[in-house]
């Protein structure tokens, strides 16, 4: 990871910058968990809109769920750059970083959680078609992730968004800081 400088001014611009060069502004807090926050940031040079999830610099390795994430992250990136559609329903991570007080990674900036929409804007069960499409979906990106050797851990609602804009139609998978690596086997099970 790079090191950064962080200017903070008043309590909620934060700027970031990597080798004396402005590379994104933290627009708004979105969320608070008990690791880190997530914030709405604005790349300078094209003023791309995309979310920073940052977790506080901790000592315990237990306790180190972003850097857990990252490393999924590159395995996906990889993944990404020789066949798309092969991580097609995972989100990708756009950069990464720290300073002194926390790590980060910038991701795509995307629509509600399932959870979110279902609670607050269907505010109720989904249509059936729609409950299909959430399944399949669902389970895409599950296979997608399996794919690529890691069990997510930490499946809910919560951990699926849908896209913006041209993928305004897509779920995607997030959230790896529970992830683990499984080794593919061929051997077969007992019946």
């Amino acid at each position: 990871m790079e090191n950064s400088n962080v200017l903070t001014l008043e309590t909620t611009l934060v700027l970031y910058k990597r080798e004396e060069e402005l590379w994104y502004v933290i627009i708004k807090k979105l969320g608070a968990g008990g690791f880190g926050d997530v914030y709405e940031v604005h790349r300078e040079h094209d003023k791309g809109v995309l979310a920073m999830k940052t977790e506080f610099d901790v000592e315990d390795d237990i306790l180190q769920r972003l850097k857990r994430e990252v490393l999924v992250y590159e395995v996906i990136n990889a993944a990404r750059r020789e066949n798309p559609r092969s991580v097609e329903h995972i989100l990708h991570m756009v950069d990464k970083g720290y300073n002194q007080y926390f790590k980060f990674i910038i991701m795509p900036y995307t629509g509600k959680s399932l959870d979110y929409i279902k609670e607050t804007i269907v505010k109720g069960e989904f249509a059936p078609h729609t409950a299909i499409q959430i399944a399949l979906q669902t389970h895409r990106a599950l296979k997608n992730l399996h794919e690529q050797g890691y069990i997510h851990r930490d499946v809910k609602p919560d951990n699926f968004v849908v896209g913006k804009t041209l993928h305004r139609n897509v779920i995607f998978i997030m959230d790896f800081g529970m992830s683990t690596k499984f080794e593919k086997t061929t051997a077969n099970l007992p019946k």
